[in-house]
């Protein structure tokens, strides 16, 4: 049974395919555009979290850094936006290449 078949109470489990379906449909009708988004809020989140982790048990606290986590989301965006933009155009031309 995968994830998308289970459904918690008070409707998760439809929350969570709704949510799918929208990122799978953003997915196949603007694959670099959500392709760049998500690889930009991952570089995101996985800096704030590393700055948690870093302010964990620490005395005096090091500040949290919003510039370093805009840093991070900008170079997710600028980074994979070229390189799925490449990937696809070559996908595409392999594609039509073999079906000429």
């Amino acid at each position: 049974q995968s994830i998308m078949e289970v459904q918690g109470r008070g409707g998760v489990g439809v929350k969570a395919r709704s949510l799918v379906a929208l990122y799978l449909s953003s997915l196949e009708e603007h694959p670099v555009l959500t392709k760049a988004l998500t690889s930009s809020a991952i570089a995101a989140l996985g800096d704030v979290l590393s700055q948690v982790v870093v302010r964990y048990g620490r005395s005096p606290k090091p500040p949290f850094t919003p510039r370093s986590t805009l840093a991070y989301a900008g170079f997710g965006w600028v980074a994979r936006r070229d390189t799925f933009a490449k990937c696809n155009y070559v996908s595409l031309q392999t594609i039509s290449h073999e079906h000429s």
